[in-house]
């Protein structure tokens, strides 16, 4: 919801933002989340929830920013409707299939009798890569490293 929201105000040109500050915090909020997944269990922060809500909210902004253009020349209801279907589209489609490799996963260490291996053998490393490109993502950003 907080996705949409800023998508709709920054795409009809109410709230702007510079591509200069929303897109390294973007980065940055990739790896906040994955270094929160390694650090905490799944369900032991109080903060994840309004953290999520405010990434949300960076995220719309970065999306609304880039279709700003595209809008102006289409029906403005019909073209929001449209990204932000084919946007909660393409984040379903990335959760079914993390879910169904995390099920095969599990599904293989419960066979193997190893079900603790989970975390230390999937989620951390998992998340160590998400950590480690979102990082690269915010340095190019910024113009520390050139893409």
């Amino acid at each position: 919801m907080a996705h949409t929201l800023t998508l709709t105000l920054a795409a009809t040109g109410l709230v702007s933002v510079s591509g200069e500050i929303v897109e390294p915090l973007i980065a940055v909020s990739i790896v906040v989340l994955a270094i929160e997944a390694i650090l905490f269990r799944q369900g032991r922060s109080a903060w994840r929830l309004p953290v999520i809500f405010a990434f949300g909210l960076l995220h719309g902004l970065g999306f609304g920013s880039q279709m700003a253009g595209a809008l102006q020349t289409a029906d403005m209801s019909a073209g929001l409707v449209g990204i932000t279907v084919g946007v909660e589209l393409g984040h379903l489609l990335v959760l079914v299939a993390t879910g169904l490799v995390s099920f095969v996963v599990q599904l293989g260490l419960k066979s193997a009798r190893s079900p603790n291996l989970y975390r230390p053998a999937f989620v951390i490393p998992v998340a160590s890569i998400i950590a480690l490109v979102g990082l690269y993502w915010t340095l190019e950003r910024v113009g520390l490293l050139k893409a």
